[in-house]
């Protein structure tokens, strides 16, 4: 978690009765794959939920290394990517 939005979306998850866990780093801060791996690594999760691009703190998580491991992850994933594809589409991408 790295911002207001992903602090919500995690808000959310306990709310919906996930047994969530959060992994916290300074907000304005990146979520690098080598700490999300290391999470997987334990195998207590069957699902990754994250914010692409954190629109309070304007910080943009690298999410192709982080799809990557996908193979760690059993289940499923779920992001948000509707502020990442404005981002995109205003930088021309």
């Amino acid at each position: 978690m790295n911002g207001a939005f992903s602090d919500k979306w995690f808000d959310v998850s306990k709310r919906c009765g996930k047994d969530a866990e959060a992994l916290q780093v300074p907000w304005g801060s990146p979520i690098r794959a080598e700490a999300v791996d290391k999470k997987l690594a334990t195998g207590q999760f069957d699902a990754l939920t994250m914010i692409h691009n954190e629109t309070s703190t304007g910080t943009m998580s690298p999410v192709a290394e982080i799809a990557a491991l996908k193979k760690e992850i059993p289940r499923r994933d779920v992001q948000s990517w509707t502020p990442s594809v404005r981002c995109r589409r205003q930088a021309g991408v």
